[in-house]
């Protein structure tokens, strides 16, 4: 009687471990699925160029370390074209500035590109100390007559701005709080736009 006892609580046991670990896995694969493309998703996906930012903050600022998060998360939604082949055209049309285009520049790297749109911005504020402080200006330009501004948005936001109470979850790096500028602005982007109707 002793031996089934200890049996039947072996069992239960087992069933339990079973039961959580598979509870676990189909968590696993919800989060997993979300971020799989198919193949029709890939074949509508935008071509987009990402200029480099234009930086008007009056603070030395890396432009290859602050693109990088830009690009990280844009990659998510658009195909981007190559910075070999972006800085190529920007020679090839001599770009002086960046961050600001006139429309026959907009479509001229559009059109030498292959793209659907280009996307170009400035970082208005960078601000290291006392607090962390990030201001960015973007804008996607389309290949439409007069290159249509498709989208564009402003962000300001400071390391304090993001604290709840007692001060958690307050941003003191200014990396960290580039990284949320930069996603909070992208997740705006309409994709709507590209998509065949």
């Amino acid at each position: 009687m002793i031996y089934k006892n200890n049996e039947s609580k072996d069992i239960k046991r087992y069933k339990k471990g079973y039961i959580i670990l598979t509870c676990l896995c189909l968590f696993s694969l919800l989060r997993v699925l979300p971020g799989i493309v198919s193949a029709e998703e890939v074949k509508h996906r935008a071509r987009i160029a990402v200029l480099p930012f234009e930086n008007i903050s009056g603070q030395y600022v890396s432009i290859d370390d602050v693109m990088k998060p830009i690009y990280q998360k844009l990659d998510e939604i658009f195909i981007l074209s190559s910075y070999e082949a972006v800085d190529e055209v920007i020679l090839q049309l001599r770009l002086r500035h960046t961050g600001f285009l006139s429309s026959q520049e907009a479509l001229d790297i559009c059109h030498s590109l292959g793209v659907d749109a280009v996307i170009l911005g400035m970082i208005c504020v960078y601000q290291e100390i006392p607090e962390p402080r990030i201001g960015l200006i973007m804008k996607m330009i389309g290949t439409g007559e007069g290159a249509p501004i498709l989208w564009m948005k402003s962000n300001i936001m400071s390391g304090d701005q993001t604290q709840t109470w007692f001060g958690r979850n307050r941003i003191r790096k200014i990396d960290d709080l580039f990284n949320k500028v930069v996603k909070d602005m992208v997740k705006d982007i309409p994709i709507d736009f590209f998509k065949e109707g």
